[in-house]
């Protein structure tokens, strides 16, 4: 095996080619490059929740994994734009690159990430310094389909722009933008017109996407699954929603500008699988009941949080999805056992159900779900 503290490797592992180090704190330069010398044939490299690793452990990994395609780097606080500098110059076959929470690395890190000419998938997550000039080696990027920059919120549609116009963007299939909050309708509608390819798409908690951005999403042609929760949309922008016939995961979570309107409105997508509007809080058993009944086969849905939900929306549900797999009904006080002895009739299917802080259930009647090998997540008093 592998020592992390010395780097010894058994002949054994010479051949190795995916390598996962994550969690090992006793992991430093010397240890890094014996195993690149040793492992001669490593293409994937996982070294996450490693917080001591450094710019010269960069410059050692570098310099011995040059076969290196894939790296991540999750929560490696210490690395500065040095590190990332020496990760550029000399793993010129990266293709998939994963680096997040970091306070240290500003846009010229970035920058020389984005310049590498293979790179296919790149996750830049909360790192605070980042701005747009980091993105702009990507007007030249041919090769990028998966695009993940959430919790980079200095980022604005300026810098999404680079992105946006650049030859790959008619390869992106999954763009992550979430929490980015300085980018709105701007940057969706370079998407609609650029991102040919796109399947996902996530701008939650972007503040500044609105109903006319989520029109114009609304047209896409091969979106099928969308995450706009926390955004400032209405009953308007739901109903354009309504028209995205191709959407098969939905996640609308706190948009609490929509009412039972939005909700009927969105009755549509017959293709829809996944549905989160928990902590919809104008959203009630009638706009629910109109949703479900055109929605038989729902497999996911959560509903935590929504306050004006009652045993009639689980009498529903009950009724007519017999796919469902995954329920979520927390923090709802109006739902009680005849509610979930619905289900247990109704949802033969169901596996995983959340009534945590639901005060007027019993354990008794979840306990039955249980038995039959659903996993309930409750906050009940067992005895």
């Amino acid at each position: 095996g592998i020592n992390a503290e010395y780097g010894v490797i058994s002949k054994s592992l010479k051949a190795l080619t995916h390598l996962n180090l994550s969690g090992c704190l006793k992991v430093n330069g010397n240890c890094l490059a014996n195993i690149g010398q040793c492992c001669c044939h490593l293409i994937s490299f996982i070294l996450d929740c490693i917080p001591n690793l450094t710019d010269e452990c960069m410059s050692k990994l570098a310099v011995t994994c040059q076969r290196l395609k894939i790296l991540s780097l999750v929560q490696a606080v210490k690395i500065s734009d040095r590190g990332l500098k020496y990760i550029s110059s000399m793993l010129q076959n990266l293709e998939k690159f994963y680096f997040e929470g970091n306070r240290f690395v500003t846009d010229a890190g970035i920058a020389d990430i984005m310049s590498l000419k293979d790179l296919k998938h790149v996750h830049v997550v909360d790192c605070l310094r980042v701005y747009d000039t980091a993105l702009k080696p990507c007007t030249l990027t041919r090769t990028l389909t998966v695009v993940n920059l959430t919790d980079c919120v200095r980022l604005t549609d300026v810098g999404i722009k680079y992105i946006l116009e650049s030859p790959a963007a008619k390869y992106i299939q999954e763009l992550s933008l979430t929490n980015c909050i300085r980018v709105g309708d701007k940057s969706i509608q370079k998407i609609v017109s650029s991102c040919t390819s796109l399947a996902y798409l996530s701008m939650a908690y972007c503040e500044n996407v609105t109903d006319v951005g989520i029109a114009m999403l609304a047209t896409h042609p091969t979106l099928t699954m969308l995450d706009i929760s926390g955004c400032s949309i209405t009953d308007y922008g739901a109903g354009y929603l309504g028209q995205s016939h191709r959407l098969h995961y939905l996640s609308m979570a706190e948009c609490n500008l929509m009412t039972d309107i939005g909700i009927e409105r969105m009755a549509s997508l017959e293709n829809l699988r996944y549905l989160d509007i928990s902590y919809c809080t104008n959203v009630s058993d009638y706009g629910m009941k109109m949703l479900i009944y055109e929605n038989k086969c729902l497999t996911h849905l959560n509903v935590g949080g929504c306050k004006l939900i009652t045993n009639a929306t689980l009498t529903s549900i009950a009724s007519v999805c017999v796919y469902l797999i995954k329920l979520n009904v927390s923090e709802i006080k109006n739902i009680t056992d005849k509610g979930i002895r619905n289900l247990r009739v109704g949802c033969r299917s169901l596996k995983y159900l959340n009534v945590s802080y639901c005060p007027k259930l019993n354990y008794g009647c979840v306990s039955k779900l249980i038995q039959r090998g659903c996993s309930v997540v409750h906050t009940m008093n067992v005895g």
